[in-house]
């Protein structure tokens, strides 16, 4: 005598259709993952096993290639918008980054030569939005790139004497090969020696006037006289 339940039977026969319907509507390399399934439930949990692991290691990719990010080689524009873009693909797989950690990959790529504003973001009390540190490092690579055109009108018109006084000097005196060398590498270093005092300046100017600035460029440009009269005495 057949006990079956025929509010099973009938269920069964939905199950099996529905089955058949969804292997009809997935692509081949998803079939392949649900093959050996009987009941329709079974597809569902071998799909979303499926996608749950490609979903995972889709975003450690991403995460990984968020913090790999850096300035070098980019405009502040690009690099804000680059992290920008990983931010929102982890928001699309599931995986939404905390403020803390958009901030931390901001801060994680840029260069020493940002480490003034790096310094006063951190030491705040509370977390500024990303608006707020967006705004710091715009106003920072304004600063930076107008100080670098300053410091290259201020070097190349001191590059240019130091090399004119080294030839009319080696003219007269008839100095040898050797101290030739010696005095040019001496001029090098006058000169590299301008670049970092004035480049260790804007590393601390943060929120200081241009004033500030000015008056140290005076300085090291003192300092690099300083050192052509030491040179020329030596020789």
């Amino acid at each position: 005598m057949d006990h079956t339940n025929p509010e099973y039977e009938a269920w069964e026969v939905q199950d099996q259709t529905l089955l058949v319907w969804l292997q009809l509507t997935l692509s081949k390399s998803v079939l392949s993952c649900v093959l050996g399934s009987n009941h329709s439930y079974q597809v569902w949990e071998k799909i979303h096993e499926h996608f749950s692991l490609h979903t995972k290691s889709r975003a450690r990719q991403l995460q990984t290639a968020m913090r790999a990010v850096s300035l070098e080689g980019k405009t502040m524009d690009e690099y804000l918008h680059k992290i920008k873009n990983y931010v929102d693909e982890l928001a699309s797989v599931g995986v939404p980054v905390r403020h803390e950690e958009h901030v931390d990959a901001i801060l994680e790529g840029l260069p020493s030569d940002y480490a003034p504003v790096v310094s006063v973001i951190e030491s705040k009390k509370h977390m500024p939005s990303i608006a707020e540190i967006e705004a710091l490092l715009y106003g920072h690579e304004t600063r930076l790139v107008r100080y670098n055109h300053d410091t290259q009108m201020l070097v190349s018109p001191l590059l240019i004497t130091l090399k004119a006084i080294h030839m009319e000097v080696s003219s007269k005196l008839m100095i040898p090969v050797v101290l030739e060398e010696v005095m040019a590498e001496v001029m090098v270093a006058a000169i590299h020696c301008l670049i970092e005092v004035v480049v260790a300046v804007v590393l601390e100017e943060a929120a200081v006037e241009v004033g500030l600035l000015t008056s140290s460029v005076k300085s090291a440009s003192s300092m690099v006289t300083l050192l052509m009269c030491a040179t020329f005495v030596l020789i």
